[in-house]
C-alpha cells in the first residue's frame, strides 16, 4: 500500500474527482478525512472506504467559511493523530460572460478556490512540517491556457498554480512538498450531469478523463514515490493544452 499509516485531508470529497481520490487514498492505507457540504454524499464516501477495510471520517463544512477551514484541520488532527497529506479540491465552477459578473460571484469563486487554498494551508502547515507531508492543489487546464468565459474561475486556478510554486520553494527546507494538478475535461457533476464524451473531439488522445484518471494521479503526487517531486504544476488533459 503506497499510503499505509498516512492520513490525508480531501476537500470537495463528496463527488467527482475529490470523491474518488479520497476512495484510492483510502484503499492505499491512509485514514482519510472526507470533507464536503452534502452530508448523505460524504457519509456514502466514507461507507466505500470503510467497506475496503479503510479507516475514514466525515465533516461536513464550507471552503468558502474561514472558520470551518480551522475546524476542519482542528478536528483532522484530534481524530487521527497527526496530518500527512493535504488535497485541496474543493472548487467552484463558474462560466459566465464579464458584464454579467457580479461581485459576488467573483468573491465566492475566489473564495472557495483560492482563499481556501492558501488558508488550509496556513492552517495545516505547522502539522505538516511534523510529519514532512505534502499539499495537492486542484486547479485546471484554464489556470494555464484560458477557454471561454470563466474569468473568475481561471483567474482563481491561475492563482492557485503560482501560491503552489511559493509553497513548494519556501516550505522545500522543511521538506514538505507542494504540487498541483490541472486537470482538463473530466467527466463529473461539475457540468451539472451533462454528459461530456461529445467534448471528445477537442481532444487530441480522443477521450474525455475520468475521475480516477486524476486520482491516481494523486496518489502517485501523495506518496514516496514522488519523494523528489515538488513545484509541478501537472497537467491531465489528454493533450487539450497542447
Amino acid at each position: 500500500m503506497k499510503l499505509k499509516g498516512k492520513v490525508a485531508v480531501v476537500t470537495g470529497a463528496t463527488s467527482g474527482i475529490g470523491a474518488e481520490i479520497a476512495r484510492v487514498f483510502g484503499a492505499e492505507g491512509a485514514g482519510v478525512v472526507v470533507v464536503g457540504r452534502n452530508a448523505e454524499r460524504g457519509n456514502s464516501v466514507v461507507k466505500d472506504i470503510e467497506e475496503k477495510n479503510g479507516k475514514a471520517l466525515f465533516l461536513q463544512a464550507d471552503m468558502s467559511e474561514a472558520a470551518d477551514i480551522d475546524r476542519m484541520v482542528n478536528s483532522a488532527k484530534e481524530y487521527f493523530g497527526k496530518i500527512d497529506i493535504i488535497v485541496n479540491n474543493a472548487g467552484l465552477f463558474l462560466q459566465s460572460e464579464l458584464e454579467d459578473l457580479t461581485i459576488e460571484q467573483i468573491d465566492n469563486t475566489f473564495a472557495t478556490n483560492e482563499r481556501a487554498t492558501m488558508l488550509i494551508a496556513k492552517k495545516a502547515m505547522p502539522y505538516l512540517k511534523e510529519t514532512k507531508g505534502n499539499i495537492i492543489n486542484t486547479a485546471s487546464m484554464v489556470g494555464i491556457r484560458p477557454a471561454g468565459p470563466s474569468y473568475a474561475y481561471a483567474a482563481s486556478k491561475a492563482a492557485i498554480i503560482n501560491l503552489t510554486k511559493l509553497l513548494a520553494k519556501n516550505y522545500a527546507p522543511f521538506q514538505v512538498r507542494t504540487n498541483a494538478i490541472c486537470p482538463g475535461i473530466i467527466q463529473t457533476p461539475i457540468f451539472g450531469g451533462k454528459d461530456m464524451s461529445g467534448s471528445s473531439q477537442m481532444i487530441p488522445i480522443g477521450i474525455v478523463g475520468v475521475p480516477q484518471d486524476i486520482a491516481n494521479l494523486a496518489l502517485f503526487l501523495a506518496s514516496d514515490d514522488a519523494s523528489f517531486i515538488t513545484g509541478q504544476i501537472v497537467v491531465a488533459d489528454g493533450g487539450q493544452s497542447l
